[in-house]
């Protein structure tokens, strides 16, 4: 959609999330009767990655992760459709390039510790268009609460990055911008090749 047309960007996105989840369609058909609280934030917490390593996540509020998740699944549509990274079959096709440079040596993967924390408000202003970035800005946590239990400040603190793990569009925009990385470093080695 253009991005101009911003009501119809909204309600596909909310269609998406409700496909998805489909219990978010009885929870806000119920929000008059049962009340709700607006929150702006989200909740740091832990989740187990390995058996002596926590991964830090972040618990978006329920209206926001539904908006997230629709504008994840507009940008996954948008990544196959354009650069044929489909993220339902990806997996598959990155542990048999992975087992096939293993043997061979023709491959090679990389991969970033914390990479969703890598993703910089900063960086992303340069490099989307500024259509993008505004629904981006709109549906992410700003803030984070910080539990009192890790001897750090609590309260609420800023995110100077645009999405946490947890965010309902973290992946498939992290997939864009590396995938986009990759593209570009491969058109640069394939133009200094014809010089």
């Amino acid at each position: 959609f253009p991005s101009h047309d911003r009501r119809r960007w909204v309600r596909y996105a909310v269609t998406r999330a409700l496909r998805q989840q489909p219990s978010m369609r009885t929870a806000l058909a119920g929000r008059r009767r049962l009340g709700y609280v607006e929150v702006h934030h989200s909740r740091m917490s832990f989740v187990r990655k390995e058996n002596a390593i926590d991964r830090v996540i972040c618990i978006e509020p329920s209206c926001n992760m539904m908006l997230q998740l629709g504008l994840g699944a507009l940008i996954e549509e948008r990544l196959k459709t354009f650069s044929g990274v489909d993220l339902s079959t990806q997996p598959d096709k990155n542990r048999e390039l992975a087992r096939q440079g293993s043997i061979t040596g023709s491959f090679a993967t990389i991969d970033l510790t914390s990479a969703s924390d890598s993703i910089s408000l900063n960086m992303l202003r340069q490099v989307l268009p500024k259509g993008i970035l505004d629904w981006l800005m709109v549906v992410r946590s700003p803030m984070v609460e910080v539990p009192s239990k890790l001897g750090l400040t609590e309260g609420l603190t800023p995110l100077h990055m645009v999405s946490s793990m947890g965010n309902g569009f973290t992946f498939p925009l992290q997939t864009v911008l590396f995938a986009a990385i990759v593209r570009a470093v491969c058109l640069q080695s394939v133009y200094r090749d014809w010089e």
